[in-house]
């Protein structure tokens, strides 16, 4: 848990967005990467017909972070990505609610999500930036981005946090909140939380005649897919 006395919501940078955005695709474009080169025009627009159906392919963002993440390999000697440059910039166009870059079919957050992702793994490429993981870490979670948070996390950790964040976005809990939901030993220790749960399922009843699982559903069930039904022995 990060403790700090700055409120990092209500500090205002003096960057302009504008040059924001030709920093995150400086970044890439100097590494080399595909994205940079503007194939991410459509990777993930979705055609009218989708967008007025509320069908089985509603996808999670861990589905929209697999389609982006060849087009984030750097190329051999361009040196590699500059992370700690490009997290802190594409952290402050999320706050601003911007594209990170204008005709792109990708959401400012879910490129942030998978730069953070891919941030201090080994890629085979010789890296000239050092990345200062503890300070970045430090900037998402002052920045209550929780999903930035859980992929630098990564691990345990950071799908236990990826966790909390759908629990805070879907309920209105807070993060000690989610905490104390999902390290529950028992139902008895869930019955704060039982009352509102079903009063938002109730509301979903009346909005919907169909089931059709949501975003986060269909999250939680790419978690389960991937982290719990494909152990091996």
């Amino acid at each position: 848990e990060v403790h700090s006395s700055v409120d990092f919501n209500n500090v205002q940078s003096d960057l302009p967005s504008e040059w924001l955005k030709e920093i995150v695709t400086g970044a890439f474009c100097n590494a080399g990467c595909d994205i940079g080169l503007g194939f991410d025009s459509s990777v993930l627009r979705k055609s009218e017909a989708f967008e007025s159906t509320r069908d089985e392919y509603n996808s999670c963002y861990r589905q929209d972070m697999l389609r982006i993440e060849n087009l984030l390999n750097p190329q051999k000697n361009s040196g590699g990505l500059d992370y700690d440059l490009l997290i802190a910039a594409l952290l402050i166009l999320v706050q601003r609610d911007e594209k990170w870059r204008d005709g792109t079919s990708i959401p400012t957050q879910i490129l942030l999500n998978a730069v953070c992702d891919k941030a201090g793994r080994k890629t085979g490429i010789d890296q000239k930036f050092i990345f200062d993981g503890a300070t970045t870490m430090r900037l998402c979670a002052l920045s209550e981005n929780y999903q930035a948070t859980a992929f630098l996390i990564g691990g345990k950790n950071g799908i236990i946090l990826e966790c909390a964040d759908i629990i805070i976005s879907n309920l209105g809990l807070s993060m000690k909140e989610a905490e104390l939901l999902l390290f529950a030993g028992s139902v008895n220790e869930m019955k704060d939380f039982v009352t509102r749960i079903y009063r938002k399922v109730q509301i979903e009843k009346k909005q919907f005649a169909e089931f059709f699982p949501s975003e986060s559903q269909q999250h939680l069930l790419w978690l389960l897919e991937h982290y719990s039904m494909n152990v091996r022995k």
